[in-house]
C-alpha cells in the first residue's frame, strides 16, 4: 500500500459516509477542488441510490 492509496481510499470513505468535499479538499490541502475530485470515485450504485433517494420525481 502506498501513500496516494492510502489518501485516495480516505478521501474516498469520507465523501461515501457524507463529508462535505470542501472540508476533504481542505485536509488534503488542494488549492483547486478539481485535484480533490481525482481523489474520489463514486460509483454508479451510489449515483443510483442518491438519485432514488433525492431526485423530486422518485418520490411520486
Amino acid at each position: 500500500m502506498t501513500t496516494h492509496t492510502f489518501r485516495h481510499t480516505c478521501a474516498t470513505h469520507m465523501l461515501k459516509n457524507g463529508a462535505p468535499i470542501r472540508h476533504i479538499q481542505e485536509m488534503l490541502g488542494h488549492a483547486s477542488l478539481e485535484s480533490t475530485q481525482i481523489y474520489t470515485r463514486v460509483t454508479i450504485n451510489d449515483l443510483k441510490e442518491i438519485h432514488a433517494r433525492y431526485h423530486p420525481g422518485e418520490s411520486v
